[in-house]
């Protein structure tokens, strides 16, 4: 009963990194939709910071994914 509980936890916090992931996504798109608009280099640069940050906030969101989806299947191997 406490692995399905435990289980349970860790696909609600996954399904919350999939939407945060989802927004980072989308917020990368915008970002870069920026960039390519940008009237100045100098206001180029600043939002190059921006997505290179992004880039970096979803790479670690993935991490904990991976990390997470991992938890899960060990867990659903000690309920075989």
């Amino acid at each position: 009963m406490r692995i399905r509980e435990n289980i349970s936890k860790l696909q609600d916090r996954l399904d919350r990194l999939e939407r945060a992931l989802d927004h980072g996504q989308n917020h990368l798109s915008s970002l870069e939709d920026m960039r390519n608009s940008a009237w100045s280099d100098s206001y180029r640069d600043r939002v190059d910071d921006w997505i290179s940050d992004e880039h970096e906030r979803v790479s670690e969101i993935e991490s904990k994914i991976d990390q997470i989806k991992g938890w899960i299947s060990d867990n659903e191997a000690k309920l075989r």
